[in-house]
């Protein structure tokens, strides 16, 4: 079912930030705004051409909120990743309507959220920021595909259950990635610690 991925990844995301995180404002807005989203997800209204979510409507306005707190530099660098992103997530929707042999093998969902994960892992290094520029560019990406599409076939949805399951597919490879680097962190400061004068050979590959 489209929209599946997305939905218990928003639900397990409220489970953690409810349960586990610290007590805090912070915590509070997140798990807000994570059930506002969830209570939208299959709702829209038409304006134009266009069926908008109004999932994707937030969605977008908190993206964009989080980037405007970065200063001027940090910002145009966000939007230039942002905009790599917009034109993988367009041009492989495209790809595929063109040529969908290209994706009997493989879902292009798994394959724009694998790539949209490899490019923000290699050119962004704190988490907030992978996971907003990843979202950001699929954002602009959906637009950008569907304004091409309204112009042959009419009223498109901006923000479809498998758009959101590309969000939550991107956003689980991020943060399992962060968790990764986070562990050899660890492991790393771990074996530092080690008393140097004992003579053993604490190398993990030999």
């Amino acid at each position: 079912m489209d929209g599946i991925w997305f939905i218990w990844f928003m639900w397990i995301s409220w489970i953690i930030c409810t349960f586990y995180l610290r007590k805090s404002k912070k915590r509070t807005w997140i798990s807000f705004w994570l059930l506002v989203i969830i209570f939208l997800f299959n709702k829209s209204f038409t304006i134009g051409m266009y069926d908008i979510s109004y999932a994707y409507l937030l969605v977008s306005f908190l993206c964009y909120g989080f980037i405007s707190n970065y200063n001027s530099i940090m910002m145009l660098y966000m939007l230039f990743i942002s905009m790599i992103l917009t034109f993988l997530f367009a041009g492989l929707h495209l790809v595929e309507l063109y040529d969908p042999v290209m994706f009997l093998l493989v879902d292009k969902m798994w394959v724009i959220s694998a790539l949209v994960a490899i490019i923000i892992v290699v050119l962004v290094k704190d988490l907030r920021g992978r996971l907003v520029i990843s979202v950001s560019g699929l954002i602009q990406g959906e637009l950008l595909f569907k304004k091409f599409l309204s112009s042959i076939y009419g009223v498109q949805l901006l923000g479809t259950p498998t758009f959101f399951d590309m969000i939550a597919i991107a956003s689980v490879f991020i943060i399992s990635w962060h968790a990764f680097e986070r562990s050899c962190e660890y492991m790393g400061q771990y074996v530092r610690k080690l008393p140097a004068s004992r003579g053993k050979d604490i190398r993990v590959f030999r």
